[in-house]
């Protein structure tokens, strides 16, 4: 799976460093390491272990909560993968209306619902945009 969306928005530090929300963050926006443990201030890694660390979380918490919705093509299966890695594993929970949408392949509704998180503006709203415009974007990949 393509996951540079995601590197794009997400911004990049070796070094730790506290994000909007106050938590925090290292490599590509991750605030805790393979092993569970939080990142916390004076943390630096690697570039391969940023890239580790990345892949471990995609793979563990992203990409299976995009495989449910077996029917997506890559475009959109990367603009959700950039959706669920900013809004953390409690996806479905934190936005039911979108997973029910997705569920159903309600284009409509899936259009309404995608805005998870702008409320808070800045760059989510830019974020947002960019996922829908690649999730509807045709022809396909």
């Amino acid at each position: 799976m393509n996951y540079n969306l995601i590197k794009q928005f997400e911004g990049f530090s070796l070094v730790a460093y506290k994000c909007s929300r106050g938590v925090w963050t290292i490599g590509n926006g991750n605030t805790h390491y393979p092993n569970g443990e939080a990142v916390k201030e004076g943390d630096k890694i690697s570039q391969e272990y940023a890239d580790e660390i990345f892949y471990d979380y995609c793979n563990k918490e992203v990409k299976p909560l995009v495989d449910v919705y077996v029917w997506l093509n890559n475009n959109q299966r990367e603009a959700l993968s950039s959706l669920i890695y900013n809004c953390g594993g409690l996806f479905t929970k934190r936005n039911p209306s979108l997973h029910k949408a997705l569920k159903k392949q309600d284009y409509k509704e899936i259009y309404k619902q995608w805005n998870f998180g702008i409320s808070n503006g800045g760059g989510l709203i830019t974020r947002r945009a960019e996922e829908l415009s690649l999730f509807f974007r045709y022809p396909y990949k």
